[in-house]
């Protein structure tokens, strides 16, 4: 009987011995499951699939400086002649200063014209050399810090179709501006008309409409 229960107690330990070595074996996979999960700590930026993941696009756009150009090639004396031109009135135009600030990006042209036209009374002749007939506002950056403090203000001061955004300085005015990227211009005038009949601010309005068209042809 002793030997037998010497026998018993011998055997009665190799259990636990194979519990512990499922505690080093299963301590073994943790570790490595750990170094694992570290290399892929380092490759977080990674997308599924081990392909690095895209880098993140900025939302703000990078404003790009247009090269400078004279102002008075982007509005010429054919432009202003064809812009201001309507049945009846007689355009001429005499004369134009331009100026250019290209340190602080921005210049200017503008036009003095003379126009006429025939009445019951006789020929009313309006402007002259000294006139100032079209207002022409030019500025190679800073277009899209300008027009997002009026984004919004008054829809229906927007002018839609264009440039990138245009509208009205106000309801009451013909001088509209004019956004290209980063790049902006401003054009007014004051123009007459034969048709008294027809509002000045529409007339105005529709000759500013003219001009920046021409402008905007010559920046593409």
């Amino acid at each position: 009987m002793d030997l037998i229960q010497f026998g018993e107690r011998r055997e009665a330990p190799m259990p636990s011995i194979r519990f512990s070595v499922s505690v080093v074996a299963l301590f073994a996979v943790l570790a490595v499951g750990g170094c694992s999960d570290g290399g892929s700590d380092g490759d977080s930026d990674a997308a599924p699939g081990g392909l690095p993941a895209p880098e993140a696009v900025s939302a703000e756009p990078t404003p790009s400086e247009r090269a400078w150009v004279a102002p008075c090639t982007l509005l010429t004396d054919a432009d202003v002649f064809a812009g201001l031109t309507a049945p009846g009135l007689k355009v001429t135009v005499l004369d134009k200063t331009e100026k250019n600030d290209q340190d602080n990006h921005s210049g200017s042209c503008d036009y003095a014209v003379e126009e006429s036209y025939r009445t019951a009374g006789g020929t009313v002749t309006m402007g002259g050399k000294d006139s100032e007939t079209v207002f022409f506002r030019v500025n190679t950056r800073g277009g899209l810090r300008e027009f997002a403090d009026f984004a919004g203000d008054d829809p229906e001061s927007l002018v839609q179709g264009l440039g990138d955004q245009a509208y009205w300085q106000d309801e009451e005015q013909s001088e509209i501006h004019v956004r290209v990227g980063d790049f902006w211009f401003t054009i007014d005038n004051k123009t007459s008309t034969a048709d008294e009949s027809v509002p000045i601010l529409e007339v105005q309005r529709k000759a500013s409409l003219a001009l920046a068209k021409s402008v905007l042809t010559k920046l593409v």
